[in-house]
């Protein structure tokens, strides 16, 4: 019994030792024996020794009826409620229900002609009206406070580019702060990464004994179809290259619209099969007048958060990437840029040092340096090869090992002489900051999973990884034709120096490392993530840079923040302290595409659907079981009156 039930009040069980005064009270109101001396027991009959027993019995009877009306009393103030029945907080009164609906991009998800997010504020009115509205409180996202749920009725639902980590918070706070006995209600599809937020907020200290009850909204048959990049060139004519997927079981039927600044191109009748991934080319016979553009796709797809891809011309998506070193050693890195997000951008070839000719140079955007031995010849075509196009570099110091250290040549022409260390301990992976758009999306700032037992001490540049030493791990220069370097004090590949290509951290480090190499090549930062947090490269700059929209109204004054958020996707001017304006791409974030979904698997949690709740909820309301302890505390009072009464004639 102790195991299906408990109690919501447990300190009122103290109150059951009342049952011994109520027994004392019984006894000491016994009716007392009066002795009297009869001559004779023959006027006596039957009846009345009948009479007495059953006055004794009535009393025993008066008794338990007592008892059971003490104890039902001390139950009723305790609470009792069913453990297994996890959404009886939402139909108590006792609670107040504070609603939080989820407004990340992927709620726009459509499912017969309403969105997730509409069924989620249909649902909360809904819910309301079977239980009444005082007492639940639902989340205003732009005031970021709780509103009465009557007066919340007029709120409109929107989405917000932004992680849900932040009004969560920020909601949490503000019910566990202003009620005594809260309980939260979660509507959300549970993308997976909103589920992972959701989760570590909802374990924390603060919200350990607050019941968490989340409404899943979760699409049956997804699908969808996205514009997955674009770009753009403009010389006698403009020429545009937008890169469609699709994922889920459905195809895509529909047309594929470009703009040119204001100018809007003939539509473009595109068909996807399900999965596919295809680049569509567009072509108008004149130059763009705008340096800007777009790509939308038009057509039943029920999610079209993602149908719009922003370019700027002269920004190529594709990207050719060449190691140069032994084949064996740089696999791994071969395998992490395929592995990686933005795999299907990348043309990836491994070369030995011996097979490297000038026209694989030509053909690569990055060459990446990494296992060189003593092959003098491709060295000395590597330090002086600048190609038909400006190109990077990434070069990783060899391990002591490696004699002669063939990578020292080409640091020494950077003006770097490095000095090869083993440190025992060894050392961890430290990062700069989590923010920034190189390393948004780490955990952590320290790496604890990847040492390194040796590097080379004495890299000159930016620092864009350090050890925990305070030591530079990573660093970003330029040569003397201005190409753009990214030097590594540790190999990349597989090596006894350390062990990163054995962590989960591997993968995500080279692809960074990719990145910030073609973004220096493209000479402009990659594109912002609407929504997430940028750091702010002119922070406490004397002149303040500005971010203007494509119509030159004021969005954003930079100087004094760290870091700073673009709401909407979209191209902008960004107009630096120093130097000339450039236009600035910000993207959707592209985890709200993948229609990845998983529930919460914490123990504290329950996940039920719609139908689920309201099945509950309305049970509830017609269940005899909430008048049941009424019910039985009118009988037992009416059962004493009645002993009682019986027991005074």
């Amino acid at each position: 019994m102790l195991k299906t039930f408990g109690f919501l009040e447990p300190a009122f069980l103290w109150a059951l030792t009342f049952l011994g005064l109520v027994l004392l009270v019984h006894f000491l109101k016994r009716p007392r024996t009066l002795r009297l001396m009869f001559s004779t027991l023959r006027f006596f009959d039957e009846s009345a020794v009948a009479a007495n027993r059953s006055n004794r019995l009535r009393r025993l009877l008066l008794l338990f009826v007592r008892l059971a009306l003490a104890t039902l009393l001390v139950l009723l103030f305790a609470r009792p409620f069913i453990k297994n029945d996890p959404l009886r907080v939402i139909g108590d009164p006792q609670y107040e229900v504070f609603i939080w609906i989820d407004r990340t991009p992927s709620m726009e998800y459509r499912e017969n002609d309403l969105s997730i997010g509409e069924r989620a504020r249909l649902l909360v009115d809904s819910l309301a009206e079977i239980r009444s509205a005082a007492g639940m409180f639902l989340y205003d996202h732009d005031r970021r406070e709780f509103v009465d749920l009557e007066q919340a009725r007029e709120l409109s639902f929107s989405i917000r580019h932004a992680p849900a980590a932040a009004p969560l918070q920020q909601a949490c706070e503000r019910a566990v702060g202003s009620s005594k006995r809260p309980a939260f209600l979660i509507f959300s599809d549970f993308q997976s990464a909103t589920t992972g937020v959701l989760v570590e907020i909802m374990s924390s200290e603060a919200m350990k004994k607050v019941p968490v009850i989340g409404t899943a909204l979760t699409p049956k048959k997804p699908w969808n179809a996205a514009v997955a990049g674009v770009s753009g060139t403009s010389d006698r004519e403009t020429v545009i290259a937008a890169r469609l997927v699709t994922s889920g079981k459905r195809g895509f039927s529909g047309s594929c619209i470009a703009t040119i600044g204001t100018i809007r191109m003939p539509p473009f009748p595109c068909t996807l099969s399900s999965g596919i991934d295809t680049t569509v080319t567009m072509t108008a016979h004149r130059p763009g007048e705008a340096g800007w553009g777009s790509v939308t796709l038009r057509g039943d797809d029920p999610f079209a958060f993602d149908n719009t891809g922003h370019f700027v011309f002269g920004r190529s998506e594709g990207f050719s990437v060449l190691i140069v070193g032994d084949e064996a050693e740089n696999y791994p890195i071969a395998a992490a840029l395929r592995a990686s997000e933005e795999r299907r951008k990348r043309a990836i070839a491994v070369r030995a040092p011996d097979a490297v000719i000038s026209g694989a140079c030509d053909s690569a955007d990055l060459i990446i340096v990494n296992g060189y031995r003593n092959v003098a010849r491709p060295l000395e075509m590597l330090q002086n090869y600048r190609g038909s196009k400006k190109q990077a570099f990434i070069v990783a110091s060899a391990s002591s090992d490696s004699a002669p250290h063939a990578e020292a040549h080409l640091l020494h022409r950077l003006s770097i002489d490095a000095v090869p260390k083993k440190t025992d301990p060894p050392l961890n992976v430290a990062l700069p900051d989590t923010i920034s758009g190189l390393w948004r999306g780490f955990p952590s700032m320290r790496v604890a999973e990847a040492r390194v037992y040796e590097y080379a001490d004495g890299l000159k540049g930016t620092p864009l990884l350090l050890l925990t030493n305070k030591k530079p791990l990573v660093v970003a220069t330029s040569d003397a034709f201005g190409r753009p370097w990214i030097v590594a004090a540790t190999p990349l590949g597989v090596t006894s120096a350390n062990n990163l290509c054995e962590t989960g951290f591997y993968v995500p480090f080279i692809d960074r490392l990719v990145r910030s190499a073609r973004s220096a090549l493209e000479g402009r930062n990659e594109a912002w993530t609407a929504g997430a947090a940028i750091k702010n490269p002119w922070y406490n700059s004397r002149v303040p840079a500005r971010l203007l929209g494509t119509d030159n109204t004021l969005i954003l004054q930079l100087q004094q923040q760290p870091s700073f958020v673009v709401e909407l996707p979209g191209v902008y001017t960004v107009v630096p302290p120093a130097g000339t304006p450039y236009l600035q791409v910000v993207v959707p974030d592209t985890l709200e595409s993948r229609l990845d979904y998983r529930l919460p698997a914490a123990d504290r949690w329950t996940v039920v659907s719609p139908q689920e709740l309201f099945a509950s909820m309305e049970g509830r309301g017609r269940s005899l079981w909430r008048l049941a302890p009424l019910l039985l505390l009118g009988l037992l009072l009416f059962s004493e009156l009645l002993l009682r009464r019986g027991k005074q004639r």
